[in-house]
């Protein structure tokens, strides 16, 4: 935090302000998309008036280096599956069963936390549900799975 103070009083401000729009009764949509807009908006708005560039924008950590492209296919053709020590994909019932208790109560408690403060009730089979899918989608493009509940990403 103390090396890049702009990007986490960003981040506090988004914060913030998803808590004053919850406050002054907001449409939940509008709590859960406003204050990422406002800020990405924002940004790219500061960056066309400093004339930024973006190489300096990527040096200064404000955006992901640049990644050189290639088919998605390329995930897949650069791993080693020789390499691979397979019993280990076979879990041991006792750590899976662990696992499985955790998540479950981790995602009980996520949707009730969800749902009070967005005030939208969620129906858990269909989140799990959802999350399973996209993440086979994901999985298959090979790209990086991203869920607003990391349990959800294991419990599937």
């Amino acid at each position: 935090a103390r090396e890049v103070p702009s990007q986490l009083c960003c981040a506090v401000a988004m914060a913030l302000s998803s808590l004053l729009l919850k406050c002054c009764n907001c449409r939940p949509r509008v709590v859960a998309v406003a204050p990422m807009t406002v800020a990405l908006f924002g940004f790219w708005l500061c960056t066309l008036a400093s004339r930024a560039d973006v190489d300096s924008l990527r040096s200064t950590g404000w955006l992901f280096p640049l990644a050189e492209e290639q088919p998605f296919w390329q995930v897949w053709a650069a791993q080693q599956p020789e390499q691979v020590y397979w019993p280990l994909l076979i879990p041991n019932p006792s750590t899976f069963l662990g696992l499985g208790m955790v998540l479950i109560l981790s995602l009980a408690l996520r949707i009730a936390g969800i749902e009070g403060s967005t005030g939208m009730v969620l129906d858990a089979d269909e989140e799990v549900k959802w999350t399973g899918v996209s993440n086979l989608a994901v999985g298959f493009a090979g790209c990086v799975i991203g869920s607003h509940s990391p349990g959800l990403t294991t419990f599937n």
